[in-house]
């Protein structure tokens, strides 16, 4: 399981150089990746199960800035997800 996290986390760092041009589908694809990775940080952090970690998160307003992609969040790493989600979305 970690190795996966650390691949995502390398996936999404890669991304992150080379963002111009990117469509709607490919931006859903990285946030999609980011959200995973902060639901096993939230999971592990607060001792609960990846599905009640979802659930947290997708009733928080860091759900919704995450999938606007404007906002740019879409490009950070699940740790500042997990930064937003404790300052916002609690």
């Amino acid at each position: 399981r970690m190795r996966l996290t650390v691949w995502n986390l390398q996936g999404a760092i890669l991304m992150v150089k080379s963002l111009s041009g990117l469509n709607k589908s490919q931006k859903e694809c990285a946030a999609a990746a980011i959200l995973a990775d902060t639901v096993e940080i939230l999971a592990e952090r607060e001792h609960i199960s990846c599905e009640e970690a979802l659930l947290r998160l997708s009733l928080s307003p860091v759900y919704d800035a995450l999938y606007d992609y404007e906002t740019g969040i879409w490009k950070e790493s699940g740790e500042y997800l997990i930064s937003l989600y404790n300052h916002y979305g609690k």
